[in-house]
């Protein structure tokens, strides 16, 4: 009797895990991000945008651009693709496992799905400093200032749209007036501040 053959080694771990939060006018903001980033092959992301079941996969397709990273509804097991993001379906809260496959349940009641405040406390749990999450136009003080807390207490990149660009200014403002944000800056130059966050370049702390 032989041994059985040793089992199939696991993927091996991204390098960097770049998370986009928004709410009310994200989509335009993350239409300009997709449009404008190109994820390494070692690394890969995650979309949460506060948006109804109905409207994610349109959602999908609207942000797979060519040349640009795939976007694909998230599902209940998945694991964040190398070189392209996931999208978290509306209707469901997410979460890591400790083997970094999502997990999905249904949101807290009255509260927008998906919660950007638990993905991204998991995010930080689960991969530590090598989140990059960036807060995009959206209007809920009261989702995305604890997670992105988190984020940076874990030795992960923090950034957000500024101002001038961003439809809702009033989650990101939350999380830059408690310190929380290491770049704030307009749409059409964050692809640029991501893309050196993704190579692992350090964000100097700075506000446009």
């Amino acid at each position: 009797m032989t041994d059985a053959p040793p089992a199939p080694p696991g993927p091996a771990p991204l390098r960097r895990v770049l998370i986009l939060a928004a709410s009310f006018g994200g989509p335009a903001s993350l239409r300009a991000i997709c449009a404008g980033i190109r994820i390494p092959p070692d690394c890969g992301g995650l979309i949460l945008q506060h948006i109804e079941p109905a409207f994610a996969e349109t959602l999908a397709e609207g942000l797979s651009r060519p040349g640009g990273p795939a976007v694909r509804v998230a599902a209940d097991g998945d694991r964040i693709p190398p070189g392209g993001l996931l999208l978290a379906p509306g209707g469901s809260d997410l979460s890591f496992r400790t083997d970094g496959r999502v997990s999905l349940r249904p949101p807290a009641p009255g509260r927008p799905a998906p919660g950007i405040d638990l993905a991204l406390s998991s995010a930080a749990e689960r991969f530590g400093r090598r989140v990059v999450a960036a807060l995009l136009s959206g209007m809920d003080v009261e989702d995305g200032l604890s997670g992105i807390t988190a984020v940076r207490e874990a030795g992960g990149t923090t950034l957000a749209e500024g101002e001038q660009t961003a439809k809702s200014f009033g989650m990101a403002r939350a999380a830059a007036a408690a310190g929380q944000i290491d770049v704030v800056a307009p749409l059409a130059d964050l692809p640029r501040r991501i893309a050196e966050a993704l190579e692992g370049g350090r964000l100097g702390r700075e506000e446009r």
